[in-house]
């Protein structure tokens, strides 16, 4: 009857009437109520940019190490699903019997993905944080990041490529050698462009002078290949025998000097009493 209470009001169940104190209840109308259910799953992580992501991305030739940088976060906290959509935004309204409910999976994963587009925007530059600041999501940030300096990164290894190439031992001593192509090696690893094992090897050969000749020839006539560690070894070895010899080597030239020189002065002596 419209002269009861509205307690008694057809309109308006007991259940309404106790939502309208609930605060979980987001809004209510006449047929459809929005809840807020307690979200059941508590995998959302944190992260600690300044200490987990201490390589930020520039505008300099550094991508690939910042991208490898986070894509292993991301791989050791599982959310690289995240980063390539595969983890795919669930439904943000779901149906409980008769009412409309907030999907307890899109809170995770949301407040999921907005964690990860912040990490994002902390671990670059900023003047590389409008990139990521106006996506939507965690993926679109990082597609937008890879497409914007994957090209750069190309031109990165070409001219990495290009260096190795052009190295050679000269005067450097074994340690220092082996250290600069190492190094070349390391980066290109990490610019996804790695130099194969039997490919360094080669390299470390022909960059040798020719008094590594022997050393080198008994290198590429072994029935296995050697590896970085044992060629290391047996170039330091080579090395110390190389500056060995040229130590007795002018020993020998010292020795036949002074030979000659004493030759020289009886010789005159000789000459003189004549």
């Amino acid at each position: 009857m419209a002269g009861s209470s509205p307690s008694n009001s057809p309109s308006e169940s007991p259940a309404t009437k106790s939502n309208q104190h609930n605060p979980s209840v987001l809004q209510a109308h006449s047929h459809t109520t929005y809840l807020d259910i307690p979200n059941a799953r508590t995998q959302v992580i944190n992260f600690n940019p300044a200490l987990q992501l201490p390589i930020k991305l520039t505008r300099s030739n550094n991508f690939a190490t910042w991208k490898a940088q986070f894509f292993k976060q991301m791989c050791g906290f599982d959310l690289v699903s995240y980063l390539d959509g595969s983890a795919v935004c669930p439904p943000k309204i779901i149906n409980q019997g008769d009412i409309h409910v907030i999907n307890p999976e899109y809170k995770v994963w949301f407040q999921q993905d907005s964690l990860i587009c912040n990490a994002l925007m902390a671990s670059v530059d900023p003047t590389i944080v409008p990139f990521v600041a106006t996506v939507s999501t965690a993926k679109e940030a990082w597609d937008h990041l890879h497409t914007t300096y994957v090209n750069k990164s190309q031109t990165r290894i070409y001219s990495l490529r290009d260096l190795l190439a052009k190295v050679s031992k000269d005067n450097k001593s074994v340690v220092e050698y082996l250290r600069e192509i190492r190094s070349l090696a390391d980066e290109l690893a990490v610019a996804g462009s790695p130099v194969a094992h039997e490919e360094l090897v080669i390299k470390i050969l022909n960059g040798l002078g020719p008094e590594y000749s022997q050393f080198s020839a008994s290198i590429r006539t072994r029935d296995t290949l050697i590896s970085y560690e044992e060629l290391f070894e047996k170039l330091l070895d080579y090395e110390i025998f190389l500056l060995h010899e040229e130590q007795k080597k002018k020993q020998t030239n010292s020795i036949t000097a002074q030979v000659a020189q004493r030759n020289i002065s009886s010789n005159n002596t000789k000459s003189n009493r004549h």
